[in-house]
């Protein structure tokens, strides 16, 4: 039972550790997705020349997917939409300065065009093969997304990582990527990496990665990224089950030794090698074969391949691809080769079954007993039938006779197949094993030493019948005077051909051979030879110079042999007898093998007709798969079209749906913000009135203090003409080391400025991180307290509640002062920076001025000086010359140096403008951040959204696909009320018409009114009587308000018939007075107690009405929106209510937006006659000036309800 309930313990951890992962992603998502909004500038259109691409990322160039892409762009190039767009990044002074060359901004609608300065690069993050085909097409511009070059580095790497038209990445790069974020640890890109593969690749590369070894030897290649397009996950499967771990990482290693000495095992030029170089030297041979040499030292030293390194490296790497032995390996080659090791595996499966842990060579190994075997050699097998050997330890016994039964397998796979499998064109087996084959397979690994189950089962089957023809013992040919073998031939399954013309020289002394040739081509037997070396490598040690020829012959052979060699010894004039029987044999063996292989030559050609029909057949009903499959996505991409168009459709009417009734709102909201603007234009004509005093002092006080700085430049000048030449150039020396030592100095205050500076910012960033924390405790602590408020009495929870109003009003207050004392501080900061840089305008102005002025006194002294020296030493001209030389050289010099200063006085000043910048900067981050929080919570927010609504989505795309039928009955039903709204929608557009008309008149009546208004506040003389004439007016223009009211409703008022003009006045008057003692009644005087009589008559009257109504009110878009309505409500009910919303972490404010508690909402809201009650979240409560005003509007609006009402019921008395 307990460990039952262990088990369910654990279980609900990990489900708790997952969904707490998948948490973080979400979370990291959001925060992600927020950024990219934040660093997003703006789409413009760029031309070609300014984009720039960074070496060999993403993806280096791929000419088949460059050729793909011109195809496309010549059937419809749409640089414009957005999957097309390509995105880049670029600092915020790079981009205002393009944006001020261009006169445009980059989030302008229409995608404006940006012009950069000569020779500026905007980096791409990718995009490269759309680029480069646009190029050779000859456009001039594509579409880009800017964002900041600081953006988040995650954000970059999603960038980076998008393929929109791209080519999809392969095998090689989704290893790579998945390698490369584990070992950053970075969980949630390695998990988007991973989602690229199907389940079968999962499930391969899954099984990959439980083998370490092999792991590691592939994450040894991640450095040079070439080598990847070869890579195939999906095999990894066929691979680890065929249990040759060993010879695959013999193989691994042997691709990084090679293309390691290439460059020098350099981790970095290793990156610089591209798919195209590895396509071009895979499977060459440049060290035996001339052709390939000649083939490739014209593309590496050309550039063509190792377009990266420079001219001197290619030359290094041309010699050392000259060294390597044997064929370049690739990981595309290893895998190409895989069907010819799992051959040879499937012939060493029949000797030894090896355990689930081991390799096929580990049970070899194993099985190895030594058995038959001298001390000190070991037998080597030179044909079929003779055996020769060599010294050996017992180690390299075994490890030679598991490499003999490799070779043994090499020259006999196709007589010994596992399992009967589809017949190929290429030498693979077609048949059951040969029975013969296998006897003498399990003979040559006893012979070598070798025990096993397996080994003596195969002892049972029949010897051949007669012995076999010893094969020739000549060394094969590795070079051809030909073509030799092609490029694509030399790797994998080998044809029929060459596997029977290599057949006789499979034998370890052949292949372990060092001796090398050159020549035109190579042959077949260097192709396997190199696939032996790669996968095998070479023994430690073979003395093939000591091998000694043994009379060890099988079968009938070996009986001959012996009777030959007693018939010699005993009867030597039998010698010619014996000569001549065994030529005649020797002519019999040679007829039967020449049988064999013309029977054997039929059976193929037999086997190649019908393996021909198969393929012939098989290609056929492929062909027919592939229409039907061409058929089939034509069809479903035409139905995506049509779905596509149809969401577009029903996507431009909602747009428009929406567009037209937040017109309708906008139209509402500027006429309420009419009266607004007019008291705001007022408060601003005073503000302009006092700055423009304010300029215009300062003003005056720099004119002053420009004049008195050009008055004592004057006087200076005047002092400074008196004094020598000489004397002024040492001061110019004295000045221009003091200028340096200045600079020097405050180079170094402005280091450490910026240094305290940083630290302040930092200081400042962990008090805002402690205060926020603070914040968050506060807050569980106020609602915890809010709870226990719940329990206490209603008179206690009213003052707590008034006590933090006016304390909110207090804080609110001095905010406001603060922010008026930081506005002047902010302008009288502008305006020193201004006078200071006029300043320093006319400081430089004035030091121009005066050395041009030294510089023509200067020049003018010197030609007098040249004038005398010519009268006066005429006979000596070269001399002048030469002082002439000196002379110029030292102005040039003096002017180099005034080049100098003026160089390091504008590095100063950009230096402060740049100090300047960076303080902006830092005050915008901090606001910035402000905004991020609330944006990522709004995301956050967005995100649960979109997934709700993504899962019903799901939800009813599966229902309409099991009701077709139903769906187009619906979208005929759905025309049909489309038809309908249109009329209806005809039908608002007339009322509103006529609505707006009604209003245009209520426009002009209140314009009248307005100037009776200006006219009565004229004639009043003291400020009572302006009041009372203003109530009066005030009440008139509601009066009439009523009845415009009453005209838009259909019921316009009628004229009495038995009333005068007279009495209408009076009745008018009447009303007015009714309608001052019910403001009276409903707006309290500035200090009254709205609690008071008032207050206490709407709740006595509340209290007997029975269908009192309250409206719960929320913010939206800047309009408070109903959010609920309780209809025949009292305190018990309103007070439930209010409890839920402050739940919620929302917080109850009265019209006035002053804070409510539950408990005393519902007598505040009946006391102040509005009935409603404002929400607000308690994350987004900021009142600000804006806020206060809709919330006084709401209660304004609510209590001219109670007025218009009352009014109606006065009119219908009257």
């Amino acid at each position: 039972m307990s460990e039952d309930i262990m088990y369910l313990f654990s279980i609900l951890h990990r489900a708790k550790r997952v969904e707490m992962w998948r948490t973080q992603i979400l979370e990291e998502e959001s925060r992600i997705e927020a950024e990219k909004r934040i660093k997003y500038k703006g789409t413009a259109r760029i031309r070609l020349k300014w984009l720039h691409f960074q070496w060999n990322r993403p993806r280096e160039l791929d000419g088949k997917n460059v050729e793909r892409l011109k195809a496309d762009f010549r059937k419809d190039c749409r640089r414009l939409d957005e999957h097309n767009h390509i995105p880049a990044v670029i600092d915020q002074q790079s981009l205002n300065a393009a944006e001020e060359l261009s006169g445009v901004l980059a989030r302008q609608l229409g995608y404006p065009e940006l012009v950069f300065p000569a020779g500026y690069q905007v980096e791409c993050l990718h995009g490269r093969h759309r680029i480069q085909a646009a190029k050779e097409l000859g456009l001039e511009w594509w579409t880009v997304d800017l964002y900041l070059a600081d953006v988040d580095p995650d954000v970059r790497i999603c960038l980076v990582e998008e393929y929109a038209n791209e080519k999809k990445p392969n095998d090689g790069e989704i290893y790579r990527k998945i390698r490369h974020y584990h070992f950053q640890q970075n969980l949630r890109f390695e998990w988007r990496w991973w989602s690229r593969l199907k389940d079968h690749g999962k499930r391969c590369l899954k099984q990959l990665l439980g083998h370490k070894e092999l792991t590691a030897a592939l994450d040894a290649l991640r450095a040079i990224p070439g080598l990847w397009g070869g890579m195939r996950l999906h095999t990894w499967n066929t691979i680890l089950a065929m249990k040759c771990d060993d010879v695959i990482l013999h193989y691994l290693y042997h691709i990084g030794d090679v293309w390691g000495k290439l460059l020098l095992h350099d981790a970095s030029a290793m990156q610089y090698v591209d798919e195209v170089t590895v396509s071009a030297l895979e499977l060459r041979a440049p060290r035996v074969c001339t052709r390939d040499a000649d083939d490739l030292r014209g593309q590496v030293l050309g550039g063509i391949i190792f377009s990266a390194f420079s001219e001197q490296d290619r030359v290094g790497i041309w010699a050392r691809l000259q060294a390597v032995d044997g064929l370049i390996p690739s990981l595309s080659a290893l895998f190409k080769n895989l069907n010819y090791l799992k051959a040879l595996v499937d012939c060493m499966m029949r000797l030894v079954t090896p355990p689930p842990d081991d390799t096929v060579s580990t049970a070899l190994f194993n099985a190895f007993s030594d058995t038959n075997q001298r001390a000190d050699r070991a037998v080597l097998q030179v044909t079929e039938s003779s055996f020769s050997s060599s010294p050996a330890t017992s180690a390299e016994r075994a490890d030679l006779g598991v490499r003999q039964l490799y070779a043994y397998a090499m020259r006999h796979y196709l007589q010994m197949p596992r399992d009967l499998k589809r017949k190929e064109l290429l030498a693979r087996h077609t048949t059951n094993a040969d029975r013969t084959v296998l006897r003498e397979f399990a003979d040559l690994a006893e012979r070598l030493g070798f025990e096993s189950p397996e080994i003596t089962a195969l002892k049972e089957h029949p010897r051949a019948r007669g012995a076999r023809n010893p094969s020739e013992n000549s060394k094969p040919l590795l070079v051809t005077d030909g073509a030799g073998v092609k490029k694509k031939r030399r790797c994998g399954l080998p044809s029929i051909e060459e596997y029977v013309e290599d057949r006789e020289s499979l034998f370890i002394h052949h292949l372990h051979n060092l001796d090398e040739e050159q020549g035109e081509g190579i042959t077949s037997f260097f192709v396997r030879k190199s696939i032996y070396s790669a996968f095998f490598g070479k023994p430690s040690s073979l003395p093939l110079g000591e091998l000694h020829p043994r009379d060890v012959a099988t079968g009938e052979g070996q009986e001959l042999e012996r009777q030959e060699r007693e018939r010699q010894e005993q009867l030597a004039w039998q010698e010619q007898l014996a000569r001549q029987e065994q030529e005649r044999q020797k002519r019999a063996r040679q007829e039967r093998a020449k049988q064999e292989q013309l029977a054997w030559q039929e059976q193929l050609a037999r086997q190649e007709q019908e393996k021909q029909e198969r393929a012939r057949q098989e290609r056929a009903k492929q062909e027919q798969l592939a229409k039907q499959e061409q058929e089939k996505q034509e069809r479903a991409k035409q139905e995506q079209l049509a779905r596509q168009e149809q969401e577009k459709q029903e996507r431009a009417r909602q747009e428009q749906l929406a567009w037209q009734e937040q017109e309708k709102q906008e139209r509402a909201r500027q006429e309420q913000l009419a009266w607004q603007e007019q008291l705001a234009r007022q408060e601003q004509l005073v503000r302009q009135e006092q700055e423009k005093q304010e300029r215009a002092r300062q003003e005056q006080l720099a004119r002053q203090e420009q004049e008195r700085q050009e008055r004592a430049r004057q006087e200076q000048l005047a002092r400074q003409e008196q004094e020598r030449q000489e004397r002024a150039r040492q001061e110019q020396l004295a000045r221009q080391e003091q200028e340096r030592q200045e600079r020097a100095k405050q180079e170094q205050l402005a280091r450490q400025e910026q240094e305290k500076q940083e630290r302040a910012r930092q200081e400042q960033l962990a008090w805002q991180e402690q205060e926020k924390q603070e914040r968050a405790r506060q807050e569980r602590a106020k609602q915890e307290q809010l709870a226990r408020q719940e329990q206490e009495k209603q008179e206690r929870a009213r003052q707590e509640q008034l006590a933090r109003q006016e304390q909110e009003k207090q804080e609110r207050a001095r905010q406001e002062q603060l922010a008026w004392q930081e506005q002047l501080a902010r302008q009288e900061q502008l305006a020193r920076q201004e006078q200071l840089a006029r300043q320093e305008q006319e400081r430089q102005k004035r030091a121009r001025q005066e050395r041009a002025k030294q510089e023509q006194l200067a020049w003018q002294e010197q030609l007098a000086r040249q004038e005398q020296e010519k009268q006066e030493r005429a006979r000596q001209e070269r001399a002048k010359q030469e002082q002439l030389a000196k002379q110029e050289q030292e102005r040039q010099e003096r002017a180099k140096q005034e080049q100098l200063a003026r160089q390091e006085q504008e590095k100063q000043e950009r230096a402060r403008q740049e100090q300047l910048a960076w303080q902006e900067q830092e005050k915008q981050e901090r606001a910035r951040q402000e905004q991020l929080a609330w944006q990522e919570q709004l995301a956050r927010q967005e995100q649960l959204a979109r997934q709700e609504q993504l899962a019903r989505q799901e939800q009813e795309r599966q229902e309409r696909a099991r009701q077709e039928r139903a769906k187009q009955e619906q979208l005929a039903r759905q025309e049909q009320l489309e038809r309908q709204e249109r009329a209806r929608q005809e039908l608002e557009r007339q009322e509103q018409e006529r609505q707006e008309q009604l209003e245009m008149q209520e426009r002009q009546e209140l314009e009248r009114q307005e100037l009776e208004i200006q006219k009565l506040q004229k004639q009043a003389q003291d400020g009572r009587d302006q009041e009372e004439k203003a109530k009066r007016i005030q009440a008139r223009k509601r009066l009439q308000r009523l009845k415009l009211k009453k005209i838009r409703r259909g019921k316009p008022g009628e004229r009495r018939q038995n009333l005068t003009l007279e009495d209408e006045r009076r009745l008018e008057d009447q009303q007015i007075d009714e309608l001052l003692d019910i403001d009276q009644d409903i707006d309290p005087e500035p200090g009254e107690d709205i609690h008071a009589e008032s207050s206490g008559a709407r709740l006595e009257e509340a209290s007997n009405n029975t269908t009192v109504r309250i409206n719960f009110k929320i913010r939206d878009g800047g309009i408070w929106k109903p959010a609920q309505t309780v209809e025949r409500s009292d305190s018990s009910q309103i007070e439930k209510v209010a409890m839920n919303w402050v739940r919620g972490k929302w917080r109850l404010f009265n019209t006035e937006l002053r804070m409510l508690a539950p408990q005393q909402c519902y007598d505040a809201v009946i006391a102040d006659g509005t009935y409603t009650i404002l929400l607000m979240r308690e994350s987004e409560i900021d009142i600000d000036y804006e806020l206060l005003l809709s919330a006084m509007e709401i209660g304004s609006k609510e209590r001219s309800k109670v007025v218009d009402s009352k009014l109606e019921d006065l009119d219908e008395i009257s």
